[in-house]
């Protein structure tokens, strides 16, 4: 900056409360951060849970593109877990972060009646996408049951009882 220029006030805050940060502006119309392999990270996954002994659904939900499920047998659980990530592929920190924490935490999981979704929308995390192919937010739709993906995950999840879901 040059000596004779005034600092440039930050923008106004779009929440009106002075203690929170305002945004920076920098993802205007999508998400322009790193983005993660989303290939090789769901490959690398499926790797990790095939030789601890998952068992691992492959479902697919249009041509080319299929949902990853992992589910951890334990015998007759009364109430499972249920962890999903990814469901906005512009977001990719979830899946990165699920995956890493499986990963770490592997031998503990081992003995957790576990449900997970590493990547809810595999397409849009491949596209940098918020929605999916169709244009259309998944986190919207779960109301319906005419969506691939949706009933895909309602399939997988009817059967079973939960103590706890993060999605």
């Amino acid at each position: 900056m040059q000596h004779d220029q005034q600092p440039t006030a930050p923008p106004p805050n779009p929440t009106g409360h002075s203690s929170l940060p305002a945004r920076l502006g920098l993802n205007h119309g999508r998400y322009h951060g790193e983005l993660i392999k989303i290939g090789s990270v769901l490959h690398a996954i499926r790797d990790l849970a095939q030789a601890r002994g998952w068992q691992i659904d492959l479902l697919p939900v249009r041509p080319g593109v299929e949902l990853l499920a992992l589910r951890r047998a334990v015998p007759r659980p009364a109430r499972r877990i249920y962890l999903s990530a990814g469901i906005h592929g512009d977001e990719p920190a979830s899946s990165e972060a699920l995956i890493a924490w499986a990963e770490r935490h592997a031998s503990r999981l081992a003995r957790l009646p576990l449900l997970l979704f590493p990547a809810l929308n595999p397409w849009g995390l491949l596209q940098n996408a918020r929605t999916d192919a169709d244009g259309l937010d998944l986190n919207r739709l779960f109301h319906r049951d005419d969506h691939a993906v949706i009933s895909a995950v309602k399939r997988v999840v009817a059967p079973h009882r939960f103590a706890l879901a993060l999605m």
